[in-house]
């Protein structure tokens, strides 16, 4: 039964968004016959970020991040979910996570110091743009984000600085 699920479901899955519904049902059948499917897990997933059912979302991959030999991209799924479903305090801890793993990942730490900022966390918003621009002094979130949290603060000398620097940049490149 759960390839026959599996199959029903993808064919639903590639007409595009108007089979979303129905695939995340019968992909939702068969991950109850097989939890072990990270396939069939994935593109249930995916239906549901393409229902906007974000916390569907989140749920299934914070399910698939217990099974043996998950991916360190399962944690971002489900951060970018919760984020989607507004859920911050959750999207913070799977992004925290996910950094664990793919410390590198400058774009995923962007994200996560625009959510601490967001929860006027300033002080842990600025170390995570600090540590992007560590790695790459002219990543422009980076810039962009610190000279955001600059701006809140009431640091605008140090916040026109950044954009101005960002500027320079985007200018060296045309």
């Amino acid at each position: 039964i759960f390839d026959i699920l599996r199959d029903l479901a993808y064919c639903y899955f590639v007409t595009g968004p108007r089979g979303h519904a129905e695939a995340a049902k019968y992909y939702a059948r068969a991950f109850e016959v097989n939890p072990r499917s990270t396939e069939v897990a994935n593109s249930l997933s995916q239906c549901y970020m393409g229902l906007k059912k974000y916390q569907e979302a989140a749920a299934v991959e914070m399910e698939l991040v217990h099974l043996p030999g998950a991916h360190a991209e399962v944690w971002k799924r489900a951060a970018e979910a919760y984020e989607a479903a507004g859920d911050r305090e959750n999207a913070r801890g799977a992004y925290i996570a996910y950094l664990q793993w793919k410390p590198g990942d400058l774009l995923a730490r962007c994200q996560l110091a625009r959510l601490e900022g967001l929860d006027k966390n300033y002080s842990d918003a600025a170390g995570q743009y600090r540590s992007a621009l560590s790695s790459n002094p002219k990543f422009v979130p980076a810039l962009v984000g610190m000279a955001r949290i600059d701006s809140w603060q009431g640091q605008l000398d140090e916040s026109l600085e950044l954009y101005n620097r960002v500027l320079r940049f985007e200018h060296e490149k045309s």
